[in-house]
């Protein structure tokens, strides 16, 4: 192919990127009648919160989130950048926090990074409806076995927040594909540093937000609890706000509340990943690849079999043969 050819086509490819391939995966969602049903559940759930402003609150984040914690970059980024680094808790080579590109629409995002469990159109809302149906299914259990009655508009607030910033830092790419990798802070991909930042913007009690950040580390002592620790220190510097309003101390070194039990539950329901990281890289090796002019690879067909159908049932459909399985 001739060099200007070749010039323009990275040209046209790069202009798909971001907000135009966010749509595209957009339209792509709301064609499947799979995913129509499946952001109608989730809908469903948020629906079922008792309190009318986190009703609210969780059906708007269903919609076309608008983060309050992105209107941050008005302020000096790199002064947050130098404290969180001083605090340990951000690489010295991060350069860049906060996404530039608006939120894309929940439907469109994807679960994960590219190659990641649920990493086509529509599945951040499979993940967020498993969890938060397994979530309200384990209170059921916490109540029959022990006649506990836990905080089910927490966790059904908690399990739609938590993962919601992947609107924003997993945009798609021109070809269909994805990041790779997010910016890690306090240890953890950044879109949860940014989900805790956004419930104490919004005003969120303490303890929901320890629940919040305990889905990626639960409260239990040791190294558990550093971790954790270590977010909810992180998600109340990108805020702006006290450590108390994280559940912490003034000097952000300890939890100031007792850690509720929603905030185990939280965690153990986000653990659908265990399963799906494995069936998408077994089912991806068997859908075929399409190329595009110039021998890049066009990865829109691979993102609509998986949103049309969900990887789950295609890989229960895959021979029984351990090579069907791989080395995963």
């Amino acid at each position: 192919m001739p060099r200007l050819s070749l010039f323009l086509l990275l040209c046209a490819a790069s202009a798909w990127a971001g907000p135009i391939a966010d749509q595209r995966a957009e339209d792509l969602a709301l064609s499947l009648p799979r995913v129509q049903r499946q952001l109608a559940a989730l809908k469903d759930e948020a629906g079922k919160i008792g309190d009318m402003n986190r009703r609210d609150e969780a059906l708007s984040l269903l919609d076309r989130p608008r983060l309050r914690v992105l209107e941050r970059r008005r302020f000096d980024e790199w002064a947050l950048l130098a404290r969180l680094k001083s605090e340990r808790l951000l690489a010295p080579d991060v350069t860049s926090l906060l996404p530039k590109d608006p939120p894309m629409a929940f439907v469109a995002a994807p679960g994960s990074v590219w190659g990641g469990h649920h990493s086509y159109p529509g599945g951040l809302l499979d993940h967020e409806l498993f969890n938060t149906r397994a979530a309200v299914a384990l209170a059921g259990v916490y109540r029959s076995t022990y006649g506990l009655r836990l905080d089910t508009d927490m966790l059904r607030s908690v399990e739609i927040m938590h993962d919601v910033a992947k609107t924003a830092t997993l945009h798609w790419k021109g070809d269909g594909s994805l990041p790779r990798s997010e910016p890690a802070v306090a240890g953890t991909p950044l879109h949860h540093i940014l989900a805790i930042s956004e419930a104490i913007l919004r005003g969120w009690p303490p303890s929901w937000v320890v629940a919040l950040a305990s889905c990626h580390s639960p409260p239990r002592p040791g190294p558990n609890l550093k971790a954790l620790i270590g977010y909810l220190k992180a998600g109340a510097i990108v805020a702006g706000a006290p450590y108390e309003k994280a559940g912490l101390n003034s000097t952000g070194l300890k939890l100031a509340i007792k850690p509720p039990i929603e905030a185990f539950v939280a965690h153990l329901a986000d653990h659908d990943y265990v399963l799906t990281e494995s069936s998408i890289k077994a089912v991806e090796r068997t859908l075929p690849l399409r190329m595009m002019a110039g021998g890049s690879a066009d990865y829109w067909d691979r993102d609509r079999k998986l949103a049309q159908e969900g990887d789950l049932p295609l890989y229960q459909k895959l021979p029984a043969a351990p090579a069907s399985f791989g080395a995963l």
